[in-house]
């Protein structure tokens, strides 16, 4: 990393994610104690990281509100400064100078009032595992069959980041057989990967081709906060 060169949203959004190599992270460290924007940028990340966990539904509970067509608020907007101090100390910032929390102007997303809406679901997936991409898949078809069932059309959106990229890589994916079937059956489910995941596979010169059914997005995490944002229901995977 150029120690002129300006730090890109994407490189933060390694940093937050635990994603740089030892190296690069303690060089970001350096760069971002000695300045403030930066500063402030990592502490919305992690504030908006903080807020998605903080609409996280269990897979069972919330197929069940599902099921029940319940209605409920996506988030509870809390006391930011508070989650960026326990963020901070976890992360050993504040010994640093990385946290500024005496910034009451964090410009963070307010979702306290946001209603879920149980016919617009996004689930995510961030892990590696064949059992982890067979649940996401048997949990995305039972939810539109069920859909299909009452007469209700839903839009899924099966969202997939870090390692959980894997499951639309081509040379990857154990499940390409059954992603294709999914998406000739339901029109109204979307597989989304994520770009920053790709550039960096691309980085470190990994093979990046994705199943035709798959779309980029920039973002996974942008793509789930502003699904957050207009109501969406959340599950993590």
């Amino acid at each position: 990393m150029n120690s002129e060169q300006p730090l890109s949203d994407e490189y933060l959004n390694a940093f937050v994610d635990g994603e740089l190599s030892p190296l690069e992270r303690a060089q970001a460290i350096e760069r971002i104690s000695g300045d403030a924007l930066l500063k402030k940028q990592v502490c919305e990340l992690n504030m908006l990281k903080e807020m998605v966990k903080s609409s996280y539904r269990s897979p069972d509970s919330a197929m069940r509100d599902l099921r029940a067509g319940r209605r409920r608020t996506s988030l509870r907007y809390g006391l930011a400064a508070c989650c960026l101090v326990v963020l901070g100390v976890s992360a050993g910032w504040l010994s640093r100078g990385l946290i500024a929390v005496e910034d009451p102007d964090l410009r963070v997303a307010n979702l306290k009032d946001v209603i879920a809406d149980s016919d617009r679901v996004v689930l995510h997936l961030d892990t590696a595992s064949p059992v982890r991409f067979e649940r996401a898949l048997d949990r995305t078809e039972r939810l539109l069959v069920e859909a299909q069932s009452e007469g209700r059309t839903i839009q899924l959106h099966l969202a997939a980041n870090s390692h959980g990229v894997d499951l639309f890589r081509t040379s990857t994916s154990p499940f390409a057989g059954r992603i294709h079937d999914l998406q000739a059956r339901y029109p109204n489910l979307t597989f989304i990967a994520c770009g920053q995941t790709i550039r960096r596979l691309q980085v470190s010169k990994q093979d990046t081709r994705l199943l035709p059914e798959v779309r980029v997005v920039p973002a996974v995490f942008d793509e789930v906060v502003n699904s957050l944002k207009t109501g969406w229901t959340y599950i993590k995977v």
